[in-house]
């Protein structure tokens, strides 16, 4: 599995930061610059500058890993990470045989959700809002580039393939999480998830 850790070549503290938090996970990984933020001219709410340069940097690691025939993990430079539910997850990771995305990271009001379970994982019936870790199968890369094409922020490409074959999955309890009072880059403001 290539493991991917996107950064900003500016924040230099985060990436000192989540590299402690991914001492907890013993993952070999690589480190992505991403791309320079550009402007843009129509910014909603997630849909930023910032955004915008997250969603080219991982048009770049998709297609870079399109015909590897493995599966492609992503974290963002914000992570934290739960020690015993990153275990409990590497554990029961081998049950999941057939998915096209697996977000270590959501919100619990995040939509719809399986009631039946597979170990730690729990399918989403309606999409999950948050890529910030997540693992992409090799199965939906390349639908998912084409997705990443528009202008939206990545996380709604992953929620549109999410509805659409109803084959993503969540991990509960969620093992990664964004510090409540951190300053998101992407959303250009202090977050509370």
């Amino acid at each position: 599995m290539r493991v991917v850790l996107i950064n900003t070549k500016e924040a230099t503290e985060r990436l000192r930061k989540v590299k402690i938090e991914l001492l907890k996970t013993s993952l070999n990984y690589e480190i992505v610059t991403a791309f320079p933020v550009e402007s843009i001219k129509n910014t909603t709410e997630g849909w930023t500058d910032g955004a915008d340069s997250l969603r080219r940097t991982t048009i770049k690691i998709v297609k870079d890993s399109i015909g590897k025939n493995e599966p492609l993990w992503i974290w963002e430079d914000d992570c934290v990470v739960t020690e015993y539910k990153f275990k409990k997850f590497m554990k029961d990771l081998y049950m999941l045989k057939n998915y096209d995305f697996i977000h270590l990271a959501h919100h619990s009001d995040g939509g719809l959700f399986s009631t039946d379970t597979l170990g730690c994982f729990r399918k989403t019936l309606s999409g999950v809002y948050n890529c910030q870790s997540y693992i992409i199968s090799p199965n939906i890369m390349e639908e998912y580039l084409f997705f990443l094409q528009r202008p939206v922020p990545i996380d709604q490409s992953t929620k549109d393939l999410h509805f659409k074959y109803k084959n993503s999955y969540i991990v509960e309890p969620s093992p990664v999480s964004h510090k409540t009072g951190e300053f998101s880059t992407i959303r250009q403001k202090i977050v509370k998830y």
